[in-house]
């Protein structure tokens, strides 16, 4: 299955109730690509309103996934994760801060989408760390960047 397949697949619509069908989005999602995963990880961070995600069970998901998933921007990642599971926000220093060590990971997305939504920032700092790090990621990749 194809990185984009697989998110489109899961985008807003984990299955969050259903214990076998996570565990197989989890083990399958290493193998597509680290974006994938980290897809998981931020279906697992930002559940949808109509969800009731409990700690311990949003601790299964992702001690499943990271069972499989070894990446070194999990650990960049970690103070947001556990902002999320634990229902706080970061600061958005602190937010920026995790995106800047991040960006060396070149199109980790999901990652990065999950600090940057990890801290409420009417500033607009965080918007201006994701942009110039998403146009890095892009100018790197020869990708043309969005106007």
């Amino acid at each position: 299955m194809k990185e984009t397949d697989f998110i489109g697949r899961i985008d807003c619509d984990f299955p969050y109730d259903h214990p076998l069908k996570w565990r197989r989005l989890s083990a399958a999602a290493p193998r597509i690509s680290p974006n994938a995963a980290f897809m998981v990880l931020h279906e697992v961070c930002r559940v949808p309103r109509s969800v009731q995600m409990d700690r311990p069970r949003a601790e299964r998901i992702i001690g499943h996934l990271l069972r499989r998933f070894r990446h070194p921007a999990v650990k960049v990642i970690a103070p947001a994760i556990r902002s999320y599971i634990s229902e706080n926000t970061l600061r958005p220093r602190a937010a920026a801060s995790l995106m800047r060590k991040l960006s060396i990971y070149d199109g980790e997305y999901n990652a990065l989408a999950i600090c940057y939504l990890s801290a409420y920032d009417s500033s607009g700092m965080l918007d201006r760390t994701y942009e110039q790090i998403v146009g890095r990621w892009r100018a790197a990749s020869g990708e043309a960047s969005e106007a």
